[in-house]
């Protein structure tokens, strides 16, 4: 993980993906805006749920809803007080909204 997100530069060789050499023809902030890692468990974040969905704050508060209506889990997100700004805390309906957007993702 170290190499692809280039926290430390190589010494030798290189990094290929797609065939783009991620050293020489990719800029440090666009390769990290880029790359994502897929982790096997599911995790939320302290935050809100649109800080979870959202981290960078590129989109609207609409194209969230859309993809919360997409993913099935519009309803479920509405009927929490606070809507997408809800704050997140550990909890079992938290896991089950990480496990659930995580599923749909992998297998769509």
């Amino acid at each position: 993980m170290v190499a692809f997100f280039r926290h430390v530069e190589p010494e030798a060789g290189r990094i290929i993906i797609d065939g783009i050499d991620i050293h020489s023809q990719v800029g440090l902030d666009d390769l990290r805006s880029r790359l994502a890692i897929i982790p096997q468990d599911p995790t939320l974040f302290t935050g809100t749920i649109r800080s979870n969905l959202d981290p960078f704050n590129k989109y609207d508060d609409n194209a969230l809803w859309r993809v919360l209506e997409v993913t099935g889990l519009k309803s479920q997100i509405e009927q929490r007080e606070g809507g997408l700004y809800s704050v997140v805390t550990e909890s079992k309906f938290f896991s089950y909204i990480s496990y659930t957007l995580y599923s749909r993702i992998v297998t769509n």
